[in-house]
């Protein structure tokens, strides 16, 4: 498969992704500011401070977390991938951007269910 660029045959290495249909509507790209406060959100809704997110982390200071919630910055995909674990969430679950679908946090909410009724099952919570 090849196409032209500069009047020149060139091997596009795509295959049959649909980039000729159309089927890419647009470049997938990450919204910073959306993203940090979905990060907020979920450590929120999670009790978790940024104080606690740093020391998990291993960050030095917080300023980094704020950053990511102000949309100045996005986390590294080793931190991102370190609270997809902490979060109980998929990684795409974090990053927030311009893709046509959308994960929902049920998921992570049946997870923790089963944790729960799997330590009250062990004998590991008292009701």
């Amino acid at each position: 498969m090849s196409n032209r660029i500069n009047g020149t045959a060139a091997k596009s290495g795509l295959g049959d992704v649909g980039i000729r249909d159309n089927h890419f509507k647009q470049y997938p790209v990450i919204d910073m500011a959306a993203t940090g406060k979905n990060l907020r959100r979920i450590m929120n809704s999670r009790g978790i401070s940024v104080r606690e997110l740093q020391k998990y982390l291993g960050l030095a200071a917080p300023q980094s977390i704020y950053h990511w919630f102000d949309g100045r910055s996005v986390p590294t995909i080793d931190n991102l991938y370190a609270m997809s674990e902490l979060f109980h969430v998929p990684l795409d679950a974090l990053i927030v951007g311009n893709r046509q679908y959308v994960y929902t946090d049920r998921s992570a909410a049946m997870a923790d269910r089963a944790v729960l009724y799997y330590k009250k099952l062990m004998g590991l919570l008292v009701a």
